[in-house]
């Protein structure tokens, strides 16, 4: 019990992490790219985009080969990490073959770790009795707050894109962004938050 209360504390504060900054960088790629890299880079926008989600969503059930190995699953975790594996050839396989273009393999990488935290949350449920209610519950601050400030972000994406410069579009995107993500959790997961901005301090002071 111990354990499993351990594991959805960890997943759900590595969310309140990754769910903002996997999809800041998603929407603001395009202004990242323009500055930091220029038009000349500027088909690596999507791309930029889909390994950014990518990585977030792989954060969702990142730990979970820790839980197996605590658990003495050491079989278990092999046979996932092969599954993985052979998804992710048949998927880029299928893709390149049909597609060939960088921007559609980046965003096939979706399909693999979207299959992959669908089947570790089976598992965790199925195997080591989670509560699927309850693995959801850990997910909800940082993805309904992630939700909100995407949603407010696109919808001011029309007007954000007119601002003069790129460099300067980031920097207001990224702001609003903080304060939008920041304001949607104080009132979904007040306690979350300030849990979080704890446990910040005190590793800041652990490596200072």
């Amino acid at each position: 019990i111990k354990m499993k209360a351990v594991y959805l504390r960890t997943v759900k504060f590595v969310i309140l992490l990754t769910v903002p900054l996997g999809l800041g960088m998603a929407l603001t790629a395009r202004p990242f790219i323009l500055t930091f890299f220029t038009d000349k880079w500027e088909d690596a926008i999507p791309v930029m985009q889909a390994i950014s989600i990518h990585i977030m969503l792989h954060s969702f059930t990142f730990n979970a080969g820790s839980l197996y190995q605590a658990q003495g699953k050491l079989k278990l975790h092999a046979t996932m990490i092969f599954l993985k594996a052979i998804l992710t050839v048949v998927v880029l396989w299928i893709v390149i073959s049909t597609f060939g273009t960088i921007q559609a393999i980046a965003w096939s990488l979706l399909i693999v770790s979207s299959a992959d935290v669908f089947l570790n949350m089976g598992v965790l449920t199925s195997l080591f009795k989670f509560r699927l209610g309850t693995l959801l519950n850990s997910f909800r601050p940082g993805i309904l707050a992630g939700l909100g400030m995407a949603a407010i972000l696109l919808l001011l994406l029309p007007v954000l894109e007119n601002i003069p410069t790129h460099l300067l579009q980031l920097l207001i995107e990224a702001l609003l962004g903080a304060i939008l993500y920041f304001g949607f959790l104080w009132f979904i997961d007040r306690d979350a938050l300030i849990k979080g901005a704890v446990m910040v301090r005190k590793t800041i002071r652990r490596t200072s």
